[in-house]
């Protein structure tokens, strides 16, 4: 049987092909909730996954944007091998993929981007939409259990027997035909050098979306909360929410960096405090409810009601915004887990790209005037302020050569025979999105590819 070990964005796509195409496939999906300790840069964030059927999409925010064909330099793929799945995920989802561009969205979304006054000549807006309700992958994985179609096994795999098929937990085995790994950049590598395969990219060129505001901006009038962030709902096939952040017209020099105008509660510092104890509850979700979760908002019930005031703006008007990025990573070796101790991360930053970060924020808050206040300035107060995007990629890279790479252009994992990879630690380097729609169009392709194989070797039985 077809074997898919997790079940998020990287599953879903593949699962999604077989069943389509009638063929059953057993889906294995943890239960557990790891706890990584990080010798590097701190991620600070409360938690970076989530156990269960349907991954990491149930702490997901539910945003949707395609990376663009700058973003794919170092792939061996291009854009154009993607872009008929990002048009596939937009239809199944029911979205609509051309409000990725400016000039297609309603002109009283449009007009409201312009209100911040900032230099439009080295900016291009960069669009993410967010489907409502928000798709949560277990409601669909739920759906093709109670039809017959997949296999649902809570299980936790530690390795492998290349040779034997047989994928092994703690208590049992699973013969397979062909098995795919989608248990994220932060596990995949670990299960496969569990299971004795060497390369010497396995695990290293761990990458992340660093995030962090690094200016500050007072406007001459306050304004209404949309104006100042373009983060609106309207009807398209289905609810649909967008926000548009800023990329830079020629983002060779610096970077395919992402920017986001954000209104500010007061200030920088209070509005950190809203979004931190924000990004807690959201990744808690049920728990939350747990006495010593109540006590956290507790203690931070005054943050907690500036919270809510921001969230359903109640503080009508703003006259102070935020600059801030959601930076590319560039890919680097010494960023990487341990393989020889389960559950040890040392992420990285090489010193020259965070030299580049400090000149690309002079370089945008210069552009928005001089009512624009630079935060940032050096490494020391960059990296006590960056916090995790938990967009981490690049520990089982692509690549045309192992030499290079750990699986190959169609995710097959080098030197080994049925053995795939679909998650975000396939990707060569970062981009400038979030990186759940690549991941999702990726293995909607890995589908298309297995199908194929499996319809090719049928023939010459």
């Amino acid at each position: 049987m077809i074997t898919v070990i997790g079940s998020g964005f990287g599953a879903f796509g593949v699962v999604k092909k077989l069943v389509d195409a009638s063929i059953k496939v057993r889906v294995i999906t943890s239960r557990e909730d790891k706890k990584f300790k990080n010798l590097g840069i701190p991620f600070n964030m409360p938690r970076v996954q989530s156990p269960g059927l349907g991954g990491t999409s149930n702490i997901w925010g539910g945003g949707f944007a395609p990376l663009e064909k700058i973003d794919f330099a170092h792939w061996p793929l291009e854009y154009e091998g993607l872009e008929p799945y990002y048009l596939e995920i937009a239809n199944y989802f029911g979205f609509d993929f051309d409000k990725y561009q400016t000039k297609n969205h309603e002109n009283h979304i449009k007009s409201q981007i312009d209100d911040v006054k900032y230099d439009k000549s080295i900016f291009l807006n960069k669009w993410f939409l967010i489907p409502l309700p928000i798709i949560r992958l277990r409601e669909y994985y739920n759906r093709w259990e109670n039809e017959g179609k997949i296999r649902v096994i809570y299980d936790e795999i530690e390795n492998i027997d290349f040779d034997s098929k047989l994928a092994f937990s703690k208590t049992k085995s699973y013969q397979y035909l062909k098995v795919i790994l989608c248990c994220g950049c932060l596990n995949t590598s670990q299960i496969l050098a569990n299971s004795g395969y060497s390369n010497a990219n396995l695990g290293r060129f761990l990458s992340d979306h660093p995030k962090l505001y690094f200016a500050s901006l007072k406007l001459k009038r306050p304004m209404p909360k949309n104006s100042v962030y373009a983060f609106m709902k309207y009807g398209d096939h289905r609810g649909v929410q967008v926000k548009t952040g800023l990329v830079l017209q020629n983002p060779d020099r610096y970077g395919n960096h992402n920017i986001y105008c954000k209104p500010l509660f007061k200030n920088v510092e209070t509005t950190k405090k809203i979004e931190a104890l924000g990004t807690l509850i959201w990744t808690l979700r049920k728990d939350v409810f747990k006495p010593w979760n109540i006590l956290k908002l507790i203690f931070n019930f005054k943050t907690l009601v500036q919270g809510a005031s921001y969230k359903f703006n109640l503080y009508q008007k703003y006259r102070n915004v935020g600059l801030f990025a959601i930076l590319e990573n560039r890919p680097f070796r010494e960023s990487a887990i341990s393989l020889e101790r389960e559950g040890e991360i040392n992420y990285r930053i090489a010193d020259e790209e965070i030299e580049s970060y400090l000149k690309f924020f002079k370089v945008v808050s210069s552009s928005f005037g001089e009512n624009c206040k630079l935060l940032i300035n050096d490494k020391d107060t960059f990296l006590q302020n960056i916090s995790s995007a938990a967009h981490f990629t690049g520990t089982t890279r692509m690549a045309l050569l192992d030499s290079d790479g750990v699986v190959d252009k169609d995710l097959g994992v080098f030197n080994l025979s049925d053995v795939y990879v679909c998650d975000g630690g396939v990707f060569p380097s970062n981009g400038n999105a979030n990186i759940s729609m690549t991941i999702l169009a990726l293995s909607l392709r890995l589908g298309d590819h297995l199908i194929k194989k499996l319809n090719e070797n049928s023939f010459h039985r």
